[in-house]
């Protein structure tokens, strides 16, 4: 916008000329009529008027002049007050976008964690109750086996009382054996003396002789055999006492590796506790964030609306800064024409084209007028603005008070589910510790069991040898009893003979009848380790089935001990697979704290600028005042100033 400027004027100059020219016939004839004289003072008052009301237009110019630079002075003080204001909105605008900006990516990232941590959770929760499962199934189980075990070892207690009664049985067969080899020692002496009664006799001892030699021929025989079965006995003996020890000695391996199996029992139970609250916790972990999540769209909501709102701010903010650029332009520029106005009000003072000088006040005056109504448009465009401004600051203050607010109740979730996530962590922990030691008292119980299980066998065979023992003595024994009744036959042969000796066979008489007395007590004997033998053999097969079964039992608990420690082996892989995905949750969950403290902080940010803002505002509506009211005295200047340049016109 440009303004005229008044050039020097020469009418001074042209005025003292024609002045003189005037005066001059005057000096020629000194006889003018009075007519003249009146006349020439009629000019000269005119002239006076002229200047004098000149003088007043000056006057009057130079204040209408002055006021004016004085105003456009304060409107462009305002407009750069408004300006400052507005640069001072346009960095709370930008400050407010780039929260928003720095929010919504920390509830982005917090809702991607957040799901994360759900679906994470769901999987804890699955390995969680697999856990407790495998943890109730093995306490089950190892329950089972300590019973069996205990079981065992009372079937084994009565097994090794059992094998003690076959110490004495076997005891009490030596005995009857050692009657038979006296017996037989006896039938010896008996033989003999019968063989030295038969010499004296000579002739009618002949027949008595051969019995006497024949039975001295058993009864070495029975001895013999009676010796054999001895040893036999004492091995049964020896065979017995050590299948009790290796019984016993099974009883308390077995013993002691019961409590142990109990102990593993209540490690497993621990384990399962453990896991259930590891569960529930991660349960509890899942609703927190579900709550988390609803809270979390809330916040991404007011983030949103806080981008929404800084947008437009800044775009009011643009808009606004540009309408002030160019009434500060204007304000300038009409700041330059009241400078000029003043100068103009001095030449107007000596000017003698008023025509001219009216035609560039009137310019002047119209040009300052459309300054003025394109301040004013403008004025009301930074008005319509700073509306704008104030809506979108009050909405984001507040948006931003209720997001500190979720962000608040978010951070809440986040300190719960810490507390969550670490006291899943330290049961974990646990149950890791108790595992490991589960597992090794377990593989300890197992080898102990497969060690009993063998020693056990040993026992087995050792009921077998004692029963083929037994098989032999009887087998030997059938020997002697064969023997006995030959000897009985030849006894009562011998008999016969001293019957028939007469006289002379008295004493073969005695003999026979002692040999058949011997022989009777020997079958008896005989008989009685029979007996003992048979029931023996029917306890060492009640033995031998029950020790089969426990043994059994034994076999089946070594296996299904090392199943579970198989098992569990690979059950402590999935714990550590939990421990590390709690690991992740509690890493995750401290990035939404993080994050989230973030987010708060982006909404005191936001909620401090769209304070600021406001307040710009506020000292944006005081400059816009001052401008406006300054406009509306500029305006009746400027009229003042067009009636002034329509009287300077009307001089002319």
């Amino acid at each position: 916008m440009g303004f005229i400027t008044k050039p020097n004027s020469d009418g001074a100059t042209s005025t003292s000329t024609a002045t003189t020219t005037t005066t001059k016939p005057a000096r020629r004839s000194a006889s003018a009529t009075p007519a003249a004289s009146q006349q020439k003072r009629a000019a000269e008052q005119a002239q006076r008027r002229t200047l004098a009301r000149r003088q007043q237009m000056s006057e009057n110019l130079g204040r209408i002049a002055s006021s004016l630079l004085e105003k456009t002075q304060e409107g462009v003080t305002a407009i750069e007050q408004l300006k400052s204001a507005m640069e001072q909105i346009a960095a709370a605008s930008e400050e407010n976008a780039g929260a928003a900006e720095e929010s919504l990516s920390a509830i982005n990232e917090i809702t991607k964690n957040t799901e994360a941590i759900q679906r994470d959770a769901e999987f804890g929760i699955n390995k969680a109750l697999s856990m407790v499962e495998v943890a109730k199934n093995t306490q089950r189980d190892v329950i089972h086996a300590a019973e069996r075990m205990l079981e065992t070892v009372e079937m084994s207690r009565q097994l090794r009382d059992q094998a003690s009664a076959l110490e004495k049985a076997s005891s009490d067969i030596g005995e009857s054996v050692t009657l038979i080899a006296q017996v037989a020692e006896e039938t010896n002496l008996l033989a003999l003396n019968a063989a030295i009664e038969a010499a004296r006799a000579k002739e009618h001892g002949k027949g008595f002789a051969v019995v006497a030699g024949e039975t001295r021929t058993l009864a070495a025989q029975a001895a013999e055999s009676a010796q054999a079965t001895g040893e036999v006995v004492s091995d049964v003996q020896q065979k017995v006492g050590g299948l009790v020890e290796c019984i016993a000695r099974v009883s308390e391996q077995v013993a002691q590796d019961a409590p142990k199996a109990q102990a593993a029992a209540q490690q497993a139970e621990q384990v399962g506790d453990l896991g259930s609250q590891v569960a529930e916790n991660m349960q509890q972990l899942g609703k927190v964030m579900d709550q988390m999540i609803n809270e979390i769209s809330e916040l991404q909501k007011g983030a949103e609306v806080i981008a929404s709102a800084a947008e437009e701010q800044a775009s009011a903010v643009n808009q606004a800064s540009k309408s002030i650029d160019m009434q500060a332009t204007a304000l300038v520029e009409s700041e330059q024409a009241a400078t000029n106005l003043e100068v103009l009000a001095e030449e107007l003072k000596n000017s003698t084209d008023t025509v001219k000088d009216a035609e560039e006040i009137a310019a002047m005056a119209e040009q300052l007028s459309s300054a003025i109504e394109a301040i004013t448009q403008g004025m009301g465009e930074v008005i319509s603005a700073l509306e704008q401004i104030e809506k979108a600051a009050a909405l984001a203050n507040e948006d931003a008070m209720k997001n500190s607010e979720v962000a608040d109740q978010c951070i809440d979730f986040v300190s719960r589910a810490g507390s969550l996530l670490q006291t899943a962590f330290e049961a974990l922990g646990e149950i890791s510790q108790i595992s490991e030691e589960m597992v090794e008292h377990l593989r300890q119980i197992s080898q102990a069991v497969e060690g009993s299980v063998a020693q056990g066998e040993q026992v087995t065979n050792q009921i077998d040898a004692v029963n083929k023992d037994l098989r032999r003595i009887t087998k030997i024994l059938r020997t002697i009893e064969n023997i006995i009744i030959q000897t009985t036959m030849l006894a009562v042969s011998g008999s016969v003979e001293a019957a028939r000796a007469g006289e002379f066979g008295k004493g073969f008489a005695v003999v026979s009848s002692d040999i058949r007395n011997l022989a009777q007590e020997a079958s008896t004997n005989i008989e009685k380790i029979d007996e003992i033998i048979t029931s023996l053999e029917e306890e060492m097969t009640r033995i031998s089935r029950s020790w089969t079964q426990g043994l059994g039992q034994l076999s089946v608990n070594a296996d299904q001990l090392q199943n579970m420690v198989t098992h569990l082996e690979s059950v402590a892989q999935e714990i550590e697979e939990v421990v590390s995905i709690v690991e992740g949750l509690k890493r995750a969950n401290e990035e939404n704290a993080a994050a989230l403290n973030q987010a708060r902080q982006g909404s005191e940010q936001i909620k401090l600028a769209a304070v600021q803002a406001q307040t710009n505002v506020a000292e944006s509506r005081s400059a816009a005042q001052l401008i406006h009211d300054t406009l509306e005295e500029m305006r009746e200047q400027v009229e003042e100033l067009a009636v002034l340049a329509d009287q300077l016109q009307m001089t002319a």
